[in-house]
């Protein structure tokens, strides 16, 4: 078969033509569909720049409010990494204790701090000096768990358990003082937290429950010449389903309770009057303004207690004809099983399940 060339094909020009007539429509439709470009304006002829669309209120504020939202959640982001920072968290502790020692114008020390954020504190070599010098407060180990910070802002300290290890607590009112030496505190937490200006709203302390491991407590009144020194190994108290604990407005519920292994030593003494206070015991100044305490306890129970009272107070005469010296009181290995517990006005109430002792 012959082949064609371009010079003896009769359809080779109209080929062609059809080729480019093709491939122009094709560029055509392209440059239709490209945007119109706006020519930058000359600085030099003084034309002035094309402005661009103002926003309405709504875009504005919907730009301020996603603004604002980024700045707080990097803030809090970067809060919450700080806090896991062993240097951060001492120097919060050490901060705290500066900021109570000068509300409170006593020694307040936070040795070591430790932070879970939103989960819980712990406090190392807590101490807290009473105004007389002496120690009114120190704890080896503080830890404070299922916390709510959030409740601060209602002066609320809202704590779900506190434990405590290696304690001393010294509450105390001396020789012709009036008042306690843990007034101050009171008084603090009764004025809502100022020293001097009594407010509106006082502070509240809820906890859940409490666990406490090798305590040592010392309670003293020369006013009506009567301490009592209560060391322990363990004891708890267990959260009460309905009520709580509200240890500034001495309000004490729980479940169960229980203090094992303790030494309690009651001593009466000759009391110390109060200059110009009358120093009968029902007519002495009350600490505080808030109520007596209001404790109650489903279950209350003693175990491997050993208590004693010591009479030193002069002037007593004594029923010789009684088994039990009262002069000198001593019961070992005491266990005892009460249920619905309450001391309420001064009364201690309950019925007892069972009680041994030697």
């Amino acid at each position: 078969m012959a082949l064609l060339r371009r010079e003896t094909c009769p359809f080779y020009p109209s080929f062609r033509l059809q080729r480019y007539t093709k491939y122009h429509q094709q560029n055509q439709s392209i440059i239709e569909q490209e945007p119109e470009h706006t020519p930058t304006p000359d600085p030099s002829s003084g034309a002035a720049p094309p402005q661009a669309p103002k926003k309405g209120v709504l875009g504005t504020v919907w730009s301020v409010f996603k603004t604002t939202t980024k700045v707080l959640l990097f803030l809090v982001v970067l809060l919450y990494a700080l806090l896991w920072i062993p240097w951060v968290q001492t120097k919060i502790g050490h901060a705290v204790a500066d900021v109570l020692s000068s509300a409170w114008e006593t020694e307040v020390r936070i040795d070591k701090l430790e932070i879970t954020p939103l989960s819980n504190f712990t406090f190392h070599d807590v101490f807290i000096r009473d105004h007389d010098g002496d120690t009114l407060i120190y704890a080896n180990y503080v830890e404070a768990q299922q916390y709510n910070v959030f409740a601060l802002l209602w002066k609320t300290i809202e704590i779900g358990k506190l434990t405590i290890k290696d304690a001393v607590f010294k509450v105390q009112r001396r020789p012709e003082a009036e008042f306690f030496n843990i007034h101050f505190l009171i008084a603090f937490f009764e004025n809502g937290g100022s020293t001097t200006e009594p407010r509106p709203e006082k502070f509240k302390f809820s906890l859940g429950g409490a666990q406490l491991e090798r305590a040592r407590v010392h309670l003293a009144d020369t006013a009506i010449g009567t301490a009592a020194l209560i060391t322990c190994d363990t004891g708890y108290v267990l959260k009460h389903p309905t009520r709580g604990v509200d240890l500034i407005g001495k309000y004490v519920w729980g479940q169960k309770a229980h203090l094992s292994n303790a030494t309690i030593h009651v001593l009466i003494f000759v009391s110390v009057p109060i200059p110009n206070v009358d120093a009968s015991f029902w007519e002495i100044p009350v600490d505080s303004t808030i109520p007596d305490w209001n404790v109650g306890c489903e279950k209350f129970m003693l175990s491997h207690v050993d208590f004693r009272l010591t009479n030193r107070r002069t002037g007593i005469q004594m029923d010789d004809t009684r088994t039990l010296d009262f002069a000198n009181l001593h019961f070992e290995d005491v266990n005892l099983d009460t249920d619905t517990f309450r001391l309420q006005h001064e009364v201690f109430t309950g019925h007892v399940r069972n009680l041994s002792g030697a």
